[in-house]
């Protein structure tokens, strides 16, 4: 017979009632709590420091976590990633949608694996002189390659997979409870096999709806492998994605689908969470999904949650998780700060905030430069925007910026080269356009 994942005494469970956030907020009591974003109490079971690598896994919602998380300051080990073969593409081959292709992966990497193990699992082609890595993600881990080519980019991933050892907190982002299972080798893909691949071996592969038990199972499985072969401080953060099901295998809507995959992902993460100590779940699911729509996604798909809403998130959880430090705002809240024309302020923070990680570098520098510009102060406002170049040097917005620096500073040759440069990334850009036309006639 099952056990309850959390027994409580009556009268400790009546105390709890006096929690300033136990009851749901309504509209005459608690509705800052729900409006404009949701704001959700939560207490840490552990911390994080500042200097403490980390590495996120798992699905799509995980790389929106690592860039915010970056643009916080942290040291984001798995953003780090190097080139397989794949360029710019790569970040989307490691996505992991279900919790089967992530404990695949952490086997592989930690446990080890043949090469004839690797490559059973692999679907050939027409031909069968090009073969695909199912287990890869995204759409570009269907483009057929040969063979040793695809062994040496999964040999190359799961080396890389394996420098969570060393991480001290790991961020786990469940996707979703869709699998597809490999009959001929009993192990379960991360994405679907295509149409073609289907019909050339149509006996091959299942669509599998895992359960809540299977769902527990792997995240155990995951947690012992971590156990087993990382630091034995080792903590982990846990996430259920809020992105839905772009579509269901299953025949039927896809909101009930998607339905049945969050609810039962999110319930499996408080049983696992509730069992382990050193494991803890950030509502981020919860914060996506009671917002209001337009301030949660992506307007033009409904599907991606935008950048401003996952640096509320993450900022919300490191301020949670870090103790004794300020964190440096978002970038959006920067952003709006500039354009409340707090430029004091902004300098203030940037100044309070020397051991940034580089991105989070980059976009404080990009504002201070801005702020500094407004208050004269040319030099500190240039050497602000030449050292966010040099850390993010396709910014345009910042080869604008310092353009009219150097313009207010008498340097127009120099300006005009910035402005040229940027015009060399994007032909068409506005505000290039209008420096490089007022800096010609200048002439």
């Amino acid at each position: 017979m099952s056990e309850p994942i959390d027994i409580i005494p009556a009268a400790a469970a009546y105390a709890n009632l006096d929690h300033p956030a136990s009851r749901y907020p309504k509209p005459d009591r608690g509705k800052e709590r729900l409006v404009p974003l949701a704001n959700i109490v939560h207490e840490p079971v552990f911390s994080i420091d500042q200097d403490d690598q980390i590495f996120a896994i798992g699905s799509c919602f995980a790389r929106e976590i690592e860039r915010a998380m970056m643009r916080l300051g942290f040291d984001v080990v798995s953003k780090n990633l190097g080139d397989v073969g794949a360029g710019e593409d790569f970040q989307w081959l490691r996505n992991k949608f279900t919790t089967k292709s992530i404990l695949q992966d952490l086997k592989w990497a930690l446990d080890g694996a043949t090469d004839d193990e690797l490559a059973a699992t692999y679907a050939t082609s027409d031909d069968g002189k090009t073969w695909t890595n199912l287990g890869f993600g995204g759409s570009h881990a269907t483009i057929p390659v040969a063979l040793d080519e695809l062994l040496v980019a999964h040999r190359l991933w799961l080396e890389q997979i394996a420098l969570i050892r060393n991480c001290r907190v790991v961020v786990m982002t469940l996707g979703l409870s869709e699998a597809w299972y490999d009959s001929r080798t009993g192990t379960y893909t991360n994405i679907a096999p295509t149409r073609q691949v289907v019909a050339s071996d149509p006996e091959r592969y299942q669509m599998h709806v895992l359960s809540y038990p299977q769902l527990l199972e792997d995240l155990e499985a995951c947690w012992s492998l971590l156990r087993k072969h990382c630091r034995a401080d080792q903590k982990m953060l846990l996430t259920v994605s809020p992105v839905p099901l772009h579509a269901t295998f299953r025949g039927q809507d896809v909101m009930t689908a998607n339905c049945y995959s969050k609810s039962t992902l999110r319930a499996v993460a408080e049983a696992f969470c509730m069992a382990h100590g050193d494991v803890a779940y950030f509502p981020s699911y919860e914060i996506v999904t009671l917002a209001d729509r337009k301030e949660a996604w992506v307007s033009a798909d409904y599907r991606h949650v935008n950048s401003t809403m996952v640096d509320h998130i993450m900022h919300a959880a490191m301020s949670a998780y870090v103790e004794g430090i300020a964190l440096m705002p978002t970038r959006h809240a920067m952003q709006a700060m500039v354009l409340a024309k707090q430029h004091a302020a902004v300098v203030e923070v940037f100044e309070a905030n020397g051991g940034l990680g580089e991105v989070a570098q980059s976009y404080a520098l990009h504002y201070a430069g801005i702020c500094y510009t407004a208050l004269g102060d040319m030099k500190l406002a240039e050497g602000c925007l030449r050292l966010a170049l040099e850390r993010s040097p396709k910014n345009l917005q910042t080869m604008i910026r310092l353009g009219r620096v150097l313009v207010r500073t008498d340097r127009p040759t120099e300006a005009l080269q910035l402005a040229n440069r940027a015009l060399q990334h994007n032909p068409k850009l506005g505000i290039a356009l209008k420096l490089r036309d007022r800096l010609t006639r200048r002439r």
